[in-house]
């Protein structure tokens, strides 16, 4: 029976530009979102989308179809009793209490989606699990479906790893490199395939859709992102040595990347590396617990290597001008992860704001998808040792870089997005106390044109002694 309404359970981001996609390109099929609270329902159906950017053109698509095919609710019984198809989209966190505590995803929001939809679904229905780190989630759903579901009724469970380019999970939907779908083998899943292809297929190539058993896809979403964790690891060690060296990072990537045996290898340090060390993490967990202790000892070390070398950067903020952070003010370009998006999980920017004001420092923020209170909220998320009430005192939000700037000797740069690019460092230059430090963290500026204007330069992957980076 084809596929006529879908609800989404949505408690990640990827939930709501996976429901915008399928309802735009597919004007027959009826998509509810269910959001966890009221107040982004409100938004949303006063169309105020802006907490939801994620990726070039969204809120244009998500208007297309709003009201039409496309509607926002809470009510999570009615919009589940009503489905054909649900999508259960999770936040993917790591465990924090426990067995597997820090290694392992907690499956706590998978469990909870799981039990209502057994309690509430009158009729068959297709159970699509999509999540970053999905091992073992589809099996966990199937599990306790099956244990508390009506007689009559029937539930298949595909799993459908995501992958999503930073910040765009919306583009990445839409253009896919790779599309797993992860089943049991069995006839009545073959047809709960049939089903979601139909769908896929609308926009999809084929050729990009791959479905194969389940604990294989999850395991291949697992290995892909392990090994371009680690892929990273060896990129920071390479412009580690570059910088005691004097060499040039990324001609050196540059040498690397047109080496066919060698393949592909990142230039530039990506603004989220949450994701990854969460995967190498939790591939750790899968070889201990199958007895593999060399295999675990070895991802261990990757991930210890990879937490060493991205906290390096923070380190470096001490260089000017006496190694003291106390009473200095910084200027921060860039808090939320990537462009078009105010999502902050994860961010670089995060680690580096929490140093410095554990440090004794003063931050200004210059990004104008942020707010004040998603800055601090973020902050003390991330287990901030400053106190809230002395937080306002130390920290200041701005959406002009001139304010920002404004009487601080460093300037660190933290994302890539048009309006940091494109600045008139000239003009921001002629603000800040002197000496004036920049600190590029992803290799993103024209460092010869800054060094021309006066700026003392710092990144990653070239020597700080040097004055000119050729």
């Amino acid at each position: 029976m084809p596929v006529k309404k879908i609800c989404c359970l949505c408690y990640g981001r990827a939930g709501m530009a996976i429901s915008t996609v399928v309802a735009v390109i597919c004007p027959e099929i009826r998509v509810t979102v269910v959001l966890p609270n009221a107040e982004q329902v409100l938004q949303c159906n006063a169309n105020q989308f802006s907490p939801f950017l994620y990726g070039a053109n969204f809120i244009d698509y998500m208007r297309k179809c709003h009201n039409r095919n496309l509607f926002f609710t809470t009510n999570i019984n009615a919009s589940i009793i009503e489905a054909d198809l649900i999508i259960l989209v999770s936040d993917s966190e790591m465990k924090t209490y426990g067995d597997g505590k820090e290694q392992m995803v907690d499956l706590t929001q998978i469990q909870e989606m799981a039990n209502l939809i057994a309690a509430h679904s009158e009729s068959n229905k297709i159970i699509v699990e999509s999540s970053n780190i999905p091992y073992r989630s589809a099996e966990c759903i199937r599990e306790i479906l099956n244990s508390n579901k009506l007689p009559e009724v029937e539930f298949q469970v595909l799993s459908i790893p995501s992958f999503y380019d930073e910040g765009c999970s919306f583009g990445s939907l839409l253009e896919p490199e790779l599309v797993l779908i992860g089943v049991e083998d069995t006839p009545e899943t073959a047809i709960a395939v049939k089903e979601l292809t139909i769908i896929f297929e609308r926009w999809i190539d084929p050729e990009r859709v791959y479905i194969g058993n389940e604990r294989l896809v999850e395991l291949g979403k697992l290995f892909i992102r392990a090994v371009i964790a680690q892929r990273l690891t060896n990129v920071f060690a390479l412009a580690a040595v570059c910088e005691k060296v004097g060499a040039n990072f990324l001609h050196v990537m540059k040498v690397i990347s047109n080496d066919p045996r060698i393949g592909f290898h990142p230039k530039n340090i990506p603004f989220n590396l949450e994701d990854f060390s969460r995967v190498v993490s939790t591939l750790t967990h899968v070889a201990d617990s199958v007895q593999l202790s060399r295999l675990s000892e070895y991802w261990r070390e990757v991930y210890e290597m990879f937490k060493y070398h991205y906290s390096q950067f923070t380190t470096k903020l001490t260089y000017p001008p006496n190694g003291n952070l106390r009473n200095r003010r910084l200027a921060l370009f860039g808090f939320a992860c990537y462009t078009q998006t105010k999502e902050s999980k994860g961010s670089v920017a995060i680690d580096i704001a929490k140093y410095i004001l554990e440090a004794g420092g003063q931050v200004n923020i210059y990004d104008p998808n942020v707010n004040d209170v998603e800055v601090v909220d973020a902050l003390l998320e991330a287990g901030c040792q400053v106190p809230k009430e002395n937080l306002k005192k130390v920290l200041n939000v701005h959406h002009s870089p001139k304010e920002a700037l404004l009487d601080c000797e460093t300037l660190i740069v933290c994302i890539g997005r048009p309006e940091i690019v494109n600045v008139k460092f000239g003009n921001l230059y002629n603000l800040m106390c002197k000496p004036a430090y920049l600190f590029d963290y992803g290799n993103i500026l024209d460092h010869n044109n800054l060094l021309k204007i006066g700026f003392n330069v710092r990144t990653i992957g070239k020597s700080a002694e040097k004055t000119s980076f050729r």
